[in-house]
């Protein structure tokens, strides 16, 4: 198959929903099919700020390249300045809700228009005006696939009921352990997302309630503008081997988010041996479970998040328990898996075309 994957605009900073599909990418074409990845980038020289966003996507990706991300040598990355630009293919494989709105009817360009669906988060933030854009997109593609339960309803509470439900994977070869969890001691890290439903703030709140000079370490990588205590350390996750370095420092990982279609880092540092914190914010409650691989907690509640740290903190033999639990929930989430079932469906799909 010839298969064009888009997303909305070149980012230089690791996105979680940018790694799903540039995974994809790399595996379905060491599977012998040829893949695009097309980034949206248009540009109207009398506005500067897709000027500059043009300039950066120079910068930082040169005609689509990711400083962030390794593609592999069969798979094609361009921007699109433009709608005229969509390269013709058999499968379009569109991603952020916006891709949809813009190609979603591009039958012109595609034999058969797909979708793979995460935008939990945006639609839970959503005024009324945006959120009925984004039910309209969910409709247009011919086929519409959903990353986990929450997304699922989030679809059928916009009319459609998703054709299937592809879990993501995660890369095992290097989001694996590579320090013993035991020679981790008493280290906790947040990742700094700039969204505000993404809740940073919750977790250094929660961190500042309990801190005690050699008590605990924490460290945090990733893009944020606000300020910080001088007590956190700042990593440099900006490749996937620093992202793993990252998690292999760390004993404990607090994901604080409100909202998530997926919750791929938490799969990732439970990948690295971590005991994992996080809200139950939707999508991480398809594979955390409260007590046993994980501790879950209300969203927008620092004295939870609080409570929580102190519990894996003064208890080791359970902090252990949840690392091996966790380890445990990830051998069952390669990437093998959801890939042949997307590849699968799409085959079959294109074959009833013909």
């Amino acid at each position: 198959m010839k298969i064009v994957i888009v997303l909305p605009f070149v980012s230089s900073h690791f996105i979680g929903g940018y790694r799903v599909h540039y995974e994809y990418a790399n595996r379905l074409a060491l599977k012998g099919h040829s893949v695009t990845v097309a980034h949206m980038q248009y540009i109207n020289i009398y506005k500067l700020r897709p000027l500059m966003g043009m300039i950066k996507s120079i910068i930082f990706g040169v005609n689509g390249k990711i400083s962030w991300f390794s593609f592999n040598k069969y798979v094609k990355t361009t921007i699109l300045p433009n709608n005229f630009f969509l390269p013709g293919c058999d499968v379009l494989l569109l991603t952020h809700w916006y891709t949809a709105e813009v190609f979603g009817t591009r039958h012109d360009k595609a034999r058969l228009i797909s979708q793979i669906a995460y935008d939990y988060e945006l639609w839970m933030a959503a005024d009324t005006q945006k959120k009925a854009r984004m039910e309209k997109a969910f409709l247009k593609s011919d086929i519409l696939f959903s990353t986990s339960k929450v997304v699922s309803t989030m679809l059928l509470t916009s009319g459609r009921k998703p054709d299937a439900v592809i879990h993501c994977g995660y890369d095992s070869s290097i989001f694996c352990v590579t320090n013993d969890p035991g020679n981790r001691k008493n280290v906790i890290g947040i990742l700094l997302r700039e969204h505000t439903t993404k809740r940073v703030t919750d977790a250094i709140l929660a961190l500042e309630s309990i801190w005690e000079p050699n008590k605990f370490r924490v460290i945090a990588g990733g893009k944020y503008t606000g300020s910080l205590p001088n007590w956190i350390e700042k990593f440099d996750i900006s490749t996937d081997e620093k992202l793993s370095n990252f998690y292999n420092t760390m004993s404990i990982f607090i994901l604080p988010s409100e909202y998530e279609g997926w919750g791929l880092p938490a799969v990732e540092a439970l990948a690295c041996g971590v005991a994992v914190i996080s809200t139950r914010n939707g999508g991480v409650e398809d594979f955390l479970e409260h007590g046993i691989n994980s501790i879950l907690v209300t969203p927008k509640t620092p004295g939870e998040i609080a409570l929580a740290v102190n519990t894996l903190l003064e208890n080791e033999s359970f902090r252990k328990d949840i690392i091996a639990k966790g380890l445990d929930t990830v051998k069952k989430m390669d990437w093998e898996t959801p890939t042949t079932l997307l590849e699968q469906i799409l085959l079959e799909k294109i074959q009833a075309l013909q």
